[in-house]
């Protein structure tokens, strides 16, 4: 038996053990009462509370000690561990497995309802996983898992499916991709797959409430409704004066003033991850442009296509793989590889952290405070929200819990 699954039966075993053990303590009280109810003396069951005093008692803490040791430590070397849970909000469902010590592969069980998305979804890890590194120089490398690969793992040990439609009617997310979705977007929705937040005020969902003459509401359509509804329907809503747009949210989430792969994103991964761009061009200008490949500094699409004869527009199309660019007329158009010019890492260091720890209070616990804010309902203060989400110390900062 491999080091991570010894520990994991342990762990199994002591919850085990921890549960038997209130069951006897549990019997112990009971047999107390019924001896003292025997002998005429009235029992006051509110005074005496087994589970509180087993809760505080050493087995208990030791127990404690062991399910955050287990949490706080990494998987052996090639050995995987599923993750599947809510935390601050937001859904977490891969498996981790460390290919060294410092390079993560992050697997995902997933069904595409559009087989194009699913095809633009791999190919977007496969270009981007070098660069997705942290400050510590910690590589996260994401992964659909094939159905052999889902298979040799045991079912408990088996990350969740998820389902992704492809609906561009309806509001994009993370388990609705539409079909125009960049890399840099997909990126962005994956890092909510393994618990990350959204660093942006979410000001699209709003309940929509409709009152009567005394002012008592009468029709109430939820953001899930809003949701489903198209473009169009909610443009209508929204000119719609019989109805007032009520924030779903208070305005508590962390927002940092850097851009990030959480905000921001395809304006922050602009210059930091492979790009294609199609430049129109005629004569002698397409075989120039193809020659500056990395050459050329990252800029607008105009600056990326500007050569002597080429045709300066900023209708250039930008794609994130090969495979995606259609068939050229290589007489007309001219493909330009841009390469990464920023070495400002992907990922912030408490992403990293709370990736390969997503379990573990003394892990990113910055991280975990601030987010646990980022879904406060309209109307609630943000009431125990410490000053330090309000600067980037808590993205960074992974040493040092409140």
């Amino acid at each position: 038996m491999d080091r991570d699954n010894l520990v994991f039966f342990f762990f199994i075993l002591l919850n085990i053990v921890k549960k038997l053990s209130i069951l006897i303590l549990l019997f112990g009280f009971t047999l107390n009462a019924q001896t003292q109810s025997e002998s005429g003396h009235c029992i006051d069951l509110n005074k005496r509370q087994p589970t509180a005093e087993f809760e505080n008692s050493a087995l208990v803490q030791s127990l404690e000690q062991v399910n955050e040791g287990f949490q706080c430590t990494l998987p052996a070397i090639g050995e995987t561990r599923s993750i599947s849970g809510l935390l601050n909000g937001v859904r977490q469902d891969f498996a981790l497995k460390p290919l060294s010590s410092n390079t993560f592969e992050v697997g995902f069980n997933l069904r595409f309802e559009n087989q194009m998305m699913q095809e633009r979804t791999a190919r977007c890890y496969e270009q981007s996983n070098d660069y997705l590194r942290d400050g510590l120089g910690r590589n996260i490398r994401f992964k659909i898992l094939s159905a052999s690969e889902l298979s040799s793992l045991e079912p408990s040990n088996r990350p969740q499916e998820l389902v992704i439609t492809s609906n561009n009617n309806t509001e994009e997310n993370a388990g609705n991709f539409h079909t125009n979705f960049s890399c840099a977007t997909i990126l962005h929705e994956t890092l909510h797959w393994v618990g990350l937040h959204d660093e942006y005020h979410n000001n699209r969902r709003a309940n929509y409430i409709k009152r009567d003459n005394r002012g008592e509401i009468e029709q109430t359509i939820t953001w899930q409704e809003v949701s489903q509804m198209t473009a169009q329907e909610v443009r209508e809503l929204n000119q719609n004066t019989d109805f007032e747009r009520q924030l779903q949210y208070n305005d508590c989430r962390p927002n940092p003033d850097s851009p990030s792969i959480m905000n921001s994103v395809n304006a922050f991964l602009a210059d930091k991850l492979p790009r294609y761009v199609v430049c129109p061009c005629t004569g002698a200008s397409c075989e120039t442009l193809r020659q500056r490949g990395s050459a050329t500094p990252f800029g607008g699409r105009s600056a990326i296509c500007n050569a002597p004869g080429a045709i300066t527009t900023s209708s250039a199309q930008i794609y994130s793989t090969r495979e995606e660019i259609p068939s050229l007329d290589p007489n007309t158009t001219a493909v330009v590889a841009m390469e990464p010019t920023s070495d400002e890492p992907v990922l912030r260091n408490a992403y990293v952290e709370k990736i390969l720890y997503p379990a573990c209070a003394s892990k990113a616990c910055r991280y975990i405070t601030c987010t646990q804010f980022s879904y406060t309902e309209a109307g609630n203060a943000c009431q125990g929200r410490p000053s330090y989400c309000d600067t980037e110390e808590y993205l960074d900062n992974i040493g040092h819990c409140p």
